[in-house]
Parts: structure tokens; C-alpha cells; sequence
């Protein structure tokens, strides 16, 4: 019986040991990484605030040197106002871009040419203020009347893309003839652009559509364009048919990569008929040239010329030889 009991007890003792209830301990998390990239962040943001700071004090350093002239005070203001444009936008960026511009616009400062040849300037013209007041051969009213008559104008010096390089100090009447042959250039540069636009959108205002037999404006079509949105500007404004050729202009507005040009191989196809490649393009670059733009919205037109399809066709399809090029299909004509 004894011996009975003391089994009994320890089959009980093992039962508890196997099946006694599991409990649950939560495991910690590791925030360590995602708390470190976060204090990082911060340490940078503070970096950038430091340095765009420094660079305050370097623009404020370089304005005390500057003479006090108001188309000076004027051009200092607008220069720190980009600076300041330029680093907000960084900082919508990031603070990594906007601590790396606030250093590098420091030595860029230090290195402007415009900036230093502004502050050599205002020394030089200081000196000779000085050197007038220092004159033992005049007269008080001869010293202020010098001065009055030779104020200080800083004459810029550009490069032939009008970047200014230096500058020099000269008279009024040299600033106003650099600033007459600025506003010359800069009429001559929008008298330019004009032509250039016309000479894009208006390619075919005096052609002379009498040898075709039929003229059709902005015919129906179902356009394809390729997946890469390059031609999404792309529309058939004409169509002209005779029994020799068959004339196809375009109009393309300009919206993402200031570029655009027609592949070589581009063709036509009516129903019964093989491809026809065009004849000549007009108005247009062929791979590899390109028509450039210099801003988004500009139009250009411009025409392929291919040859004749049959004259009782009633649509046609024209597609660049790339699978993945643009696409015009279903041009009705009839």
C-alpha cells in the first residue's frame, strides 16, 4: 500500500511537470535603429539651421564691404533673397540638401565673381575719395565738387552668355551706355524668339494647297501614343491628297522633355496596301536630330510627305516602324 501511494505520488509529480500552463512573456521591442535615425535627422536639421547661419554671417561679413550706392544696395538685396529662396527649397528636399547647399554656398560666396569685383571696386573708388580729400593743390569746394561730379558706378563685365564675370568702376555715362547695349541685347534676344516661335507654328501659312485634290483639317483618328508621354502633344491638324502624294501635317505642343523629333521608317498603310515610308519630312528633325524647345506649351507643326494611297481608300493609319512608337489609326479620309 505504501509502495502504491508513493508511485501514485510521483506519477503526479511528473504530470504536473509535463502539463503545467504555459505563460506568456511579451518580448521587447528594439526601437534602438528607428530612434537613431530619427536623432540623426535631427542632429542634421541642427547642422543645417548652424551652417545657413554661418553663411548669414559671411553674406552680412561681404555687405559691409560693399559701397552704399542704391542699385548696389539693390543688387545685394535681391542676391542674399535668391540665396535664401535657393535654401528653403533644400530644406523641402531635406536636411541633408539643405546643410550641403548652406556649405557649399559658402565657398561659393567666397568665389563669386560679381561679388568680389563689386567689393574691389567700392575699395578702389574709396581710395580715390580719399586720396581727393588728402589733396593739398584744392580747395575744399573743388574736393566736394569732384566728388559730386564722379559718383561711384560699378560697370559690370559679361561673358558672351551674359553671365557677369567682374566688373570695373567707371563713369555715368559708361553705366548708362552698358545698360542702353543690355536692353539692346534683350530686345534682340525676344525679337529673336519670336521668329523662332513663328518659324515653328507657323510653317505653312503661304503654302499652296492648289495641287491637291482633296484638303481635309483635323480629320477624325484614334490616337496611340507611345508609354513614355513624349508624344502626348502629338495631333494631325491637315491632310492633303493627290494622286501622287499624300500630305500629312502635324501639330505638336510641347509639355515634358523641351524635344521631339520622327523616326526614321515612320509610314502609312491604307487597307489592301503595304507600308509606304514618308518621302521627306518639313519643318522637322529625323532621328538622331532633334527639335528643341525652350519651355513648355511652344508649338511646333510640320509635315510628312509620303507617297499616294488609293484614291477610293477611306482611312489609313500612320505609326512610327517602333512597336512602342506613337500611333494614328483609322484616319478618315472619306
Amino acid at each position: 500500500m505504501r509502495k502504491a501511494f508513493l508511485l501514485l505520488s510521483m506519477f503526479a509529480s511528473c504530470a504536473y511537470a509535463q502539463f503545467q500552463p504555459y505563460v506568456y512573456k511579451p518580448r521587447q521591442q528594439d526601437y534602438t535603429i528607428p530612434q537613431q535615425s530619427l536623432e540623426k535627422l535631427d542632429r542634421v536639421s541642427n547642422e543645417a539651421t548652424e551652417q545657413y547661419s554661418k553663411l548669414q554671417l559671411l553674406l552680412a561679413e561681404y555687405g559691409a564691404k560693399l559701397y552704399n550706392d542704391e542699385e548696389t544696395l539693390l543688387w545685394f538685396d535681391n542676391y542674399k533673397k535668391k540665396i535664401e529662396q535657393s535654401y528653403e527649397s533644400m530644406r523641402g528636399l531635406g536636411p541633408y540638401d539643405a546643410r550641403d547647399y548652406a556649405i557649399r554656398k559658402q565657398g561659393e560666396i567666397a568665389n563669386d565673381p560679381e561679388l568680389m569685383a563689386r567689393i574691389r571696386t567700392a575699395n578702389e573708388y574709396q581710395a580715390a575719395v580719399q586720396s581727393i580729400r588728402q589733396r593739398t593743390d584744392m580747395n575744399q569746394q573743388d574736393k566736394t565738387d569732384w566728388i559730386v561730379e564722379h559718383p561711384y558706378c560699378f560697370i559690370p563685365i559679361a561673358n558672351s552668355d551674359g553671365m557677369i564675370i567682374g566688373g570695373k568702376l567707371g563713369t555715368k555715362a559708361e553705366l548708362e551706355a552698358y545698360k542702353a547695349e543690355v536692353q539692346r541685347k534683350v530686345r534682340l534676344l525676344e525679337e529673336q524668339n519670336r521668329a523662332r516661335l513663328y518659324a515653328m507654328a507657323h510653317p505653312f501659312d503661304n503654302f499652296d494647297y492648289s495641287f491637291y485634290d482633296k484638303v481635309i483639317d483635323y480629320p477624325q483618328y484614334r490616337f496611340y501614343p507611345t508609354p513614355y508621354s513624349i508624344s502626348d502633344g502629338l495631333r494631325i491638324s491637315r491632310i492633303a491628297l493627290s494622286s501622287t502624294e499624300t500630305r500629312v501635317e502635324f501639330e505638336f505642343t510641347n509639355t515634358v522633355f523641351n524635344r521631339f523629333n520622327v523616326e526614321r521608317g515612320t509610314y502609312i498603310k491604307a487597307s489592301g496596301t503595304n507600308k509606304l515610308a514618308f518621302i521627306r519630312a518639313e519643318n522637322v528633325a529625323i532621328a538622331p536630330s532633334m527639335s528643341t524647345f525652350e519651355r513648355s506649351g511652344e508649338i511646333l507643326k510640320f509635315a510628312l510627305i509620303f507617297p499616294a494611297i488609293p484614291q477610293k481608300a477611306k482611312s489609313f493609319l500612320i505609326a512610327e516602324p517602333d512597336k512602342k512608337g506613337w500611333k494614328f489609326k483609322n484616319i478618315k479620309v472619306q
